[in-house]
């Protein structure tokens, strides 16, 4: 689904706005054009359900991130979620690939009975203009769950409400043993953007420049923050889907090799693009799912099923087993096995 999107300032360099639950783009009124005078365009979207966005049958959480892949660019300098909005960043973040992330005061995990009792205040107040409240049955359906994700994928900052409701002081310092930065912004309520505008845009200037005063553990964190092959390879496959060939090759070392499933190895990044050049063109789609994996160390056999799509949309299921070797967060070797002849039958 495309999204409204309500934008302030010109350039490349983009800063992603994603508001809370009920709100709107209008909830970025202040930040939108303080980002503006920090170098960025920033572009704020209403969400499924909200503000001048269609309404639509399902409001389950991923599809709010597939509505962000489809509405906005990848790779935007900044992404900044509220709440919802940092909910769905995470969902979407392996795809989005931001240079930074921040969530601010993220619904990550919710109990049951908050679920309830949230529900149960929004559907007691008069809806707000734009906000469709079937969004409740599905963002609140009444059961809890935990959707902190497992590693910062980008460099990262979690911006607290003072006695957050949302992530206490166990689950942040679980956060920072998973390379996220916390933040706590004192004396701040759940909006922190709009109870206390300065603090909020203090703690955002701070870290970023913080993170660009340490390019070990900034620019270059995606390295630090993905060690496991597994991590790599779900980055891997989701920038693959995106068709994106730079963020793919960005998974590979410069010195690394490919064993395809026929044909001589592949070294180094000229030659790794060629294994997917013809794929990039003749199939515009793809969907990746990891059905098994065993790892040992720095090296791990995952077992994969995959569907291409092609330009016509006609769905082309295919499986294989890639047998990887990761060093500093990217392949150092890759051995694909999968039955070329299956990609060749669907092409005739």
């Amino acid at each position: 689904m495309k999204l409204h999107t309500v934008e302030w300032g010109h350039g490349s360099r983009i800063a992603l706005l994603l508001h809370g639950i009920t709100a709107d783009s209008t909830a970025w009124e202040q930040v939108g054009p303080a980002l503006v005078d920090r170098g960025y365009r920033a572009v704020a979207v209403d969400l499924r359900g909200h503000g001048s966005s269609p309404r639509a049958a399902s409001y389950q959480p991923a599809r709010f991130a597939d509505d962000v892949l489809e509405t906005v660019a990848a790779r935007p300098a900044l992404a900044i979620g509220h709440s919802l909005g940092g909910w769905v960043l995470a969902l979407a973040v392996d795809r989005l690939q931001p240079a930074l992330a921040v969530y601010e005061d993220p619904a990550w995990t919710v109990s049951a009975q908050e679920q309830r009792d949230i529900a149960a205040m929004l559907r007691s107040q008069p809806s707000p203009p734009g906000f469709d409240p079937h969004c409740l049955s599905g963002l609140l359906p009444g059961h809890g769950y935990d959707d902190s994700p497992s590693s910062a994928r980008v460099p990262s900052l979690v911006m607290l409400a003072d006695h957050s409701d949302r992530v206490g002081p166990e689950a942040a310092a679980d956060l920072r043993r998973r390379g996220f930065t916390t933040e706590t912004v004192p004396g701040s309520g759940h909006w922190i953007h709009a109870e206390d505008f300065s603090g909020f845009m203090d703690c955002l200037d701070r870290w970023v420049e913080d993170v660009g005063s340490h390019p070990a553990t900034g620019a270059d964190a995606r390295g630090d923050a993905m060690q496991t092959p597994r991590e790599v390879a779900e980055s891997y496959w989701a920038a693959e889907c995106t068709r994106d060939l730079q963020a793919v090759l960005e998974h590979y070392s410069q010195d690394a090799v490919v064993y395809p499933p026929d044909g001589e190895p592949l070294r180094g990044h000229d030659q790794i693009k060629t294994f997917y050049a013809d794929e990039l063109e003749d199939y515009p789609g793809l969907e990746v799912t990891i059905v098994h994996e065993v790892t040992n160390g720095s090296e791990a056999s995952l077992e994969w099923e995959a569907v291409l799509i092609d330009k016509a949309g006609r769905r082309h299921p295919f499986r294989g087993v890639n047998v990887v070797r990761v060093e500093d967060g990217r392949f150092q070797s890759v051995r694909a096995y999968f039955d070329p002849a299956l990609i060749e039958r669907t092409q005739s």
